[in-house]
């Protein structure tokens, strides 16, 4: 079955509530009279994942692909397999100067079913990658156990190999909602369909995986854990990212239209590879005329306070918790409401319990899990958000809309969206206020000077709903992708 639009999605809607999510939800549901098919990349089908969102009607087809269900297949060959090699070879070779222009040659010789001289088997049992593997390190790896290397590669390797084989929706256009896996997706969709790819990238995604890498315990590295990417990781940590790197420059180059939702994602897209001419800023957006704020009469002053995402390691929940303990001590009826799930990374959400056990904050943290933050945010005074890494999160815009401040850690757009990105939306005021990354008592600090000084309190709640109806109008948002819809689909075939 033939669509308008196949979004290609990876770990997010719609199984994982959270500001992505949110965003594909609006999108699709807004433009009820385009025609979509959605891939999505799981990890795993050994794990049955519950729907978090009903799909509307005009979802047509749902495919989805798992990187590390790896069905190895001997399937038929064409033409020769030492130019195969060779091909990969100089690949390899290329990337590692900054090369990446020889990956249509891998598309035809590796992936193409029709042309392909190589098939699961030979990429991944065969003496030939054996040869390639000792040749990749002899030039780039000396040093390090030939052992560790050799698993590494594989590891690194698998998941993408196996996404290789993926039949692929037929689309008028393909939109990928990051790089990595799904970008990889987006790329074949485009070769092998001649159709357009447009790019829609929220966080960054290589960064994000530089910061996830970096902490990781499961790949082995003398460097001490770090709340920020390093760049002296050790060689295997450096593989791993490696591998996201190049994903997302070939993402970078193979698509037509790059969206990012704020200056300071351009500019870091652009460090990635992302040619600029490529890129367009188009900011999220959220239902002003739906939340409305409520007036001084209608709202009751409770110290309520509130975290709205995922609780995973990169929102850095832990922080959060660690300041409700300062707050308490300032303001005895202080709760702090940790609004969202916890699936995603369940060894992390107890820890967070635990930690608010060991503090003696039981009765001032309400773990809410899944619940429709709507009906809670008439009863916050204040949201907060002590991430790591950010895009430009819907949790504060959404607060903002309902007129509660806001305090946020000083990441991605939260700068611009507090205090304004230009002199004009700074003249608006400050919705809230900024803190450093990892700071439990400059969170604390800025929690209770805004929920004690009411007059501040009131100045931030006006700003944040002036600035909300300025910029951040969720009308303006789908327009803008229906007109990019437009432009791709105008001249379909």
């Amino acid at each position: 079955m033939k669509t308008d639009v196949c979004l290609i999605l990876e770990g997010t809607y719609p199984f994982v509530h959270g500001g992505v999510s949110s965003w594909v939800h609006k999108l699709v549901t807004s433009l009820s009279d385009v025609k979509f098919s959605i891939i999505h990349v799981s990890a795993t089908g050994d794990i049955i994942k519950t729907p978090k969102y009903e799909l509307p009607d005009n979802i047509l087809e749902f495919k989805e692909v798992f990187i590390h269900d790896f069905i190895n297949e001997k399937g038929r060959t064409h033409g020769s397999k030492d130019n195969a090699w060779k091909t990969l070879s100089k690949f390899y070779n290329g990337i590692a100067k900054g090369d990446f222009s020889s990956f249509h040659e891998v598309y035809d010789n590796v992936i193409n079913l029709n042309k392909r001289s190589l098939n699961t088997n030979d990429l991944m049992f065969s003496k030939k990658s054996w040869k390639l593997m000792t040749e990749l390190y002899n030039k780039y790896a000396g040093g390090v156990s030939f052992v560790d290397f050799y698993w590494t590669m594989r590891f690194i390797h698998r998941p993408i190999v196996g996404l290789l084989r993926t039949e692929i929706p037929d689309a008028d256009l393909y939109h990928t909602v990051c790089t990595g896996y799904a970008g990889l997706l987006g790329i074949l969709a485009k070769i092998k369909n001649n159709k357009p790819l447009l790019l829609t990238e929220h966080g960054i995604y290589t960064y994000e995986r530089k910061i996830e890498i970096s902490n990781a315990k499961w790949i082995h590295s003398d460097e001490e854990p770090s709340l920020r990417a390093s760049r002296t990781l050790g060689f295997f940590k450096d593989a791993w990212i490696k591998k996201f790197e190049i994903l997302s420059r070939l993402t970078y180059d193979y698509a037509d239209k790059i969206i990012t939702l704020f200056e300071g994602n351009k500019r870091m897209q652009m460090e990635y590879g992302a040619r600029p001419e490529k890129i367009s800023v188009v900011s999220n957006g959220v239902d002003i005329d739906a939340n409305l704020p409520l007036t001084a009469k209608e709202r009751r002053h409770t110290n309520n306070i509130g975290f709205v995402g995922r609780v995973v390691s990169i929102k850095d929940v832990k922080t959060l918790i660690r300041a409700m303990k300062v707050v308490k001590d300032s303001i005895p009826d202080a709760i702090l409401y940790v609004m969202g799930s916890g699936d995603e990374e369940p060894e992390y959400f107890e820890e967070c319990k635990v930690l608010s056990e060991m503090l003696g904050l039981e009765d001032g943290i309400i773990f809410t899990e899944n619940v429709d933050v709507k009906d809670y945010y008439p009863n916050l005074d204040i949201v907060v958000l002590t991430s790591i890494s950010e895009a430009q999160p819907l949790s504060l815009l959404e607060a903002m809309s309902y007129g509660i401040p806001v305090v946020a850690s000083d990441v991605g757009a939260c700068r611009e969206l507090v205090l304004g990105k230009d002199e004009e939306d700074a003249n608006l005021g400050p919705s809230g206020k900024i803190t450093n990354v990892g700071n439990a008592y400059e969170t604390a600090n800025a929690i209770i000077e805004t929920l004690k000084n009411k007059e501040l309190w009131e100045q931030f709640s006006a700003s944040g709903v002036k600035r909300v109806k300025k910029y951040y109008k969720n009308d303006s948002v789908i327009d803008s992708y229906r007109d990019m819809y437009e432009s791709f689909l105008s001249g379909r075939k």
